[in-house]
């Protein structure tokens, strides 16, 4: 059973829960008159919610009972304030998630959980909801571990257990990948924002100052330093707009704590450059580019292997794109006004090509099929770069905050109807975000829960409570 958290407004409720709850019961079974009023019942409605719905939620309890016809005010009292039941949903789909994640951290060891099969059909051995994992240099090993952190600043978990798992991604130090920036940004910036750890932070400046070490000298740009991923006669080197976002965070952390404000007009060239060269006219983003290693001039744009084909728009690269601009606009006041331009433009064509009839999740590419599957991932880093975005416009005399900010709450309501339980006789495990799709053409993943999903789900959820400010983020 997840430990569950209540909002301070309703803590002092919960002791007239119980005493009015059990009053009525005896009143109603002896035959007496009862004095919980409807005024009364209201009041107490919401804590009731609160403690119900998320063991409801783990099947600790049966389908709610609907009042009957003729029912009196008591019986029928509806919930309370829509406002305060969207704060409770949104606080039990987080203790679920980040249940379940840390659960997930504990049991992969020294290693770090990647993804998990969502449906029952075709499940292997196990079932659904067993997680795949991956070494301390996969793009992927900061999300379990940010989840410690945000366990621990939410008093659902321990900030040992974060401190101990920080340390296993020691060895990503090492790598030569631009993708360190999302595991040092969410497995340590994320501890030195929330808890001040002196190891955090200087795991998160040693990170940012190896990346910035890379940096290409005129553009900014981090080259992928992945090999794998170079196209066959691909010439220069090698960008991806997924790594951006993140990196970018890093090494605007990196600047706050050190004072070193050329980390910070790095991140600001690197977004820009990369959303100038994968920014299309119509808005729409490309994943990869390539550059001239001398003068950093842009050789090639293509959508990578994991897309439909070169000219598509894979769902995660327009998801990636809104993040990195978001997080440009916020943490680098230089290019905010740029960054703005490019997000504006990204968010916009994002809004109007998730249809109605998708729920706010696209599928995994927006060229694909109409029956190929979604990628809530995908909604949920676009949801994150919404609210980002929608942070950075409220500055902005034309800007559209509110547009941008609606659009990340529909996108949240429609993913929380696919975190598990998502039916009354769902056998899966709770607090998965299902429907995810990690590499459609190589086949792996689909339909399943990616771990990347999940966090950006949670930092969405607590932005909206607010337990997390996007500004340090």
């Amino acid at each position: 059973m997840p430990r569950l958290r209540s909002p301070g407004r309703l803590s002092g409720r919960g002791a007239a829960l119980d005493a009015a709850v059990h009053a009525w019961g005896i009143a109603v079974a002896t035959g007496q008159p009862s004095r919980l009023t409807p005024p009364l019942a209201h009041a107490v409605r919401p804590v009731a919610a609160q403690l119900v719905e998320p063991l409801r939620a783990c099947r600790y309890y049966g389908p709610a009972i609907q009042p009957t016809p003729g029912a009196d005010e008591t019986a029928a009292e509806l919930p309370g304030p829509p406002g305060e039941l969207d704060a409770m949903r949104h606080d039990h789909a987080t203790a679920l998630v980040l249940d379940r994640m840390r659960q997930a951290s504990r049991d992969a060891g020294v290693l770090f959980p990647v993804w998990a099969p969502a449906t029952v059909d075709g499940a292997p051995p196990g079932g659904a909801g067993g997680w795949r994992l991956g070494a301390a240099d996969d793009w992927t090993a900061g999300f379990s571990v940010a989840a410690l952190w945000l366990a621990a600043h939410t008093g659902l978990g321990e900030r040992r257990e974060a401190v101990e798992a920080m340390r296993r991604l020691q060895p990503a130090l090492e790598s030569a990948s631009a993708f360190r920036g999302f595991v040092f940004q969410y497995g340590a910036a994320l501890g030195d924002v929330l808890f001040a750890d002196r190891e955090a932070r200087e795991a998160a400046v040693t990170a940012a100052r190896r990346l910035a070490a890379a940096a290409h000298l005129v553009t900014g740009v981090i080259p992928l330093g992945e090999p794998d991923l170079v196209m066959p006669g691909s010439t220069g080197g090698l960008v991806y707009v997924d790594a951006v976002g993140p990196t970018v965070a890093l090494l605007a952390h990196a600047a706050d704590r050190t004072g070193d404000e050329g980390l910070r007009e790095l991140a600001g060239r690197l977004a820009l450059w990369t959303l100038d060269a994968l920014v299309r006219p119509d808005g729409s983003m490309a994943q990869a580019a390539t550059y001239d290693e001398d003068s950093g001039a842009v050789l090639s744009v293509y959508t990578a292997e994991q897309g439909l084909r070169r000219d598509s728009t894979w769902a995660r690269s327009q998801a990636w794109g809104l993040l990195a601009a978001g997080t440009a606009a916020v943490r680098c006041p230089a290019v905010t006004g740029a960054a703005l331009i490019h997000g504006r433009a990204v968010a916009d064509w994002w809004i109007g090509h998730v249809r109605d009839d998708d729920g706010w999740v696209p599928q995994w590419d927006f060229d694909a099929p109409p029956d190929d599957p979604p990628d809530t991932s995908a909604a949920a880093i676009a949801a994150a770069g919404l609210l980002r975005l929608a942070a950075a416009e409220r500055s902005s005399a034309d800007g559209g905050s509110a547009r941008y900010a609606a659009a990340a709450e529909a996108t949240l309501n429609a993913l929380l109807r696919l975190v598990t339980p998502t039916h009354d006789s769902d056998p899966r495990p709770p607090g998965m975000l299902t429907e995810g799709c990690y590499h459609r053409p190589h086949r792996l993943a689909i339909r399943a829960e990616l771990i990347g999903g999940d966090y950006y789900l949670v930092e969405c959820l607590l932005a909206g409570l607010g337990q997390l400010d996007l500004h340090q983020l």
